[in-house]
């Protein structure tokens, strides 16, 4: 049987005919044959907040993490988008600028907004798809440092009853994962938070990684809001483990893993991981006066999916 994109058939005896990935602004041309179109499209994630700089025994955040950009997801049937050879014009959100490194007994860099992703067929009055962009972090401070605001999701008609991709809070404890711990949460494409440091005692601590539970039986099929990348490894020096191998990450099709918090530290702090594809940035480590605290990481662009069905 034929599972068409993310396991939903197409329409009842049709054929993929093509998909076609977009990750920078262009056009798409209907071609003929084309019946319907599943549409996939995600705004840009926004950027991580950058830890702080102060002087040793004053406690402080890292930067929080980021919003990843807002989804949705559809079934379109040509005729009603004008026909086959009717142009669509794509204009693909660029991510949230970094937070920029703190100055000496200063609070970290605030994260840039991620910018929309839309899709308007050329010729035509108005925007079919309009996904706004996630919410940057507010940078490390010697308070709570606050995380992006979450965007909705719009998934076949239906909106979602929770909030989508919220970033995660920076304090000078452990830094938060990713919002979303469950597989099924469709939160994963947030940031995570960057690391503070205590007062007493202040000792380097690792960023906040994204996670994933198991959740359930079915937790180990491939799942529509998670892609891997890069950004899963090796940006961040928490030794927590990344993600349980029992999950299947979806490949292609779907947003990015949100970034790595970075480490704090007291002769220097790590940036927070860059997003990819629509999800949120890490938030940056915060250290001590005189060395450099760890910038915030830049939202992952918007991305887009068509799949063509005949």
């Amino acid at each position: 049987m034929n599972q068409g994109i993310f396991g939903f058939p197409p329409a009842l005896g049709g054929v993929v005919l093509s998909t076609t990935q977009i990750d920078v602004s262009g056009t798409y041309r209907i071609a003929p044959g084309t019946k319907q179109l599943i549409i996939y499209a995600v705004g840009a994630g926004g950027g991580g907040g950058a830890g702080g700089k102060q002087a040793s025994g004053v406690a402080q955040s890292g930067g929080a993490s980021a919003s990843g950009g807002a989804q949705f997801l559809q079934d379109f049937n040509v005729e009603d988008l004008g026909g086959v050879n009717i142009t669509l014009s794509i204009a693909i959100g660029a991510g949230g600028l970094a937070g920029a490194t703190a100055g000496d007994t200063a609070a970290g860099g605030a994260g840039g907004a991620g910018g929309a992703t839309t899709i308007t067929p050329t010729g035509k009055i108005g925007t079919l798809i309009h996904c706004p962009g996630g919410a940057g972090g507010a940078g490390g401070s010697t308070s709570t440092s606050v995380a992006g605001a979450a965007r909705q999701g719009f998934f076949y008609q239906v909106s979602t009853s929770h909030l989508i991709g919220g970033g995660c809070v920076a304090s000078t404890g452990t830094p938060a994962n990713t919002s979303g711990s469950a597989i099924g949460s469709m939160n994963g494409h947030a940031g995570c938070a960057g690391a503070g440091l205590t007062a007493a005692s202040p000792a380097a601590i690792g960023g906040g990684t994204p996670y994933f539970s198991e959740g359930s039986a079915n937790s180990s099929i491939a799942h529509i809001d998670y892609a891997k990348s890069q950004n899963i490894v090796g940006q961040s020096t928490n030794t927590v483990a990344i993600v349980n191998p029992k999950i299947h990450i979806c490949g292609k099709m779907s947003p990015g893993v949100g970034g790595h918090g970075g480490g704090s530290g007291l002769t220097g702090a790590t940036r927070g991981a860059d997003g990819f594809r629509g999800s949120g940035a890490g938030g940056g480590g915060s250290t001590l006066n005189t060395y450099t605290s760890g910038a915030g990481g830049t939202g992952g662009n918007g991305y887009v999916c068509i799949i063509a069905i005949s």
